[in-house]
């Protein structure tokens, strides 16, 4: 049996969105709903559509894309935002980052397996 190199334990309703974007300059692995980076340092940006959608659909995505982002007209890119999606819970982030990745192939973001995310025992 291998063993995995794993950097720490997180209990899963302490997920945020860092757990998402992992931007390797950001100290992402100490956030938590309590703690979170004052700013994101360069935010990674997620697309919510490839080709034409109906617009009932779109005006749909763009309410679920200001849950968790900001859109950057001049780079015409939506980007995470930890103070937009600082209040969300974990299942609720895990619940609509599953949405976003099937709105692009681009969009492909899971959490990493270098951080254990750990049900939390209640005695």
């Amino acid at each position: 049996m291998t063993k995995k190199l794993v950097f720490g334990s997180k209990f899963k309703y302490e997920i945020v969105l860092c757990d998402y974007c992992r931007f390797h300059k950001c100290d992402w692995i100490e956030a938590t709903p309590q703690k979170h980076p004052d700013f994101c340092l360069k935010p990674k940006s997620f697309e919510i559509a490839n080709e034409y959608v109906p617009k009932e659909e779109f005006e749909r995505r763009v309410k679920t894309a200001k849950r968790i982002g900001t859109y950057q007209p001049e780079k015409k890119k939506w980007q995470f935002s930890i103070r937009v999606a600082k209040g969300l819970s974990g299942e609720e982030l895990r619940s609509l980052m599953e949405e976003i990745n099937k709105w692009s192939k681009k969009n492909n973001f899971k959490l990493t397996d270098m951080i254990r995310y750990e049900e939390p025992r209640w005695f």
